[in-house]
């Protein structure tokens, strides 16, 4: 009997450990593309800032972003949020 809940939590962590890898790759393909949309509004808005405050320094400058950085981290945003969901409704 311990030898099989042994099992069932290897594989349980296994699924946690290869399901946090995937989030991982999706979450630094949503950066990139933020990083690549972005550019040239951080460097006009944002230049001062220490790239820690980037996300707050375009949140104050929401209306002042060019129309294809907020789609870009609008979509990052929703992807985010249905890998959270799928996720929480996968455990």
């Amino acid at each position: 009997m311990a030898a099989a809940k042994r099992r069932v939590s290897a594989m349980a962590m296994a699924v946690m450990l290869i399901a946090c890898t995937a989030h991982a790759a999706d979450r630094a393909t949503l950066i990139a593309a933020i990083h690549a949309a972005c550019s040239a509004d951080r460097d006009r808005l944002c230049a001062d800032v220490p790239p820690d405050g980037t996300g707050r320094c375009f949140k104050d400058h929401w209306a002042e972003l060019s129309p294809a950085c907020r789609e870009v981290i609008t979509s990052a945003r929703a992807a985010l949020r249905e890998q959270m969901t799928r996720r929480a409704t996968a455990i």
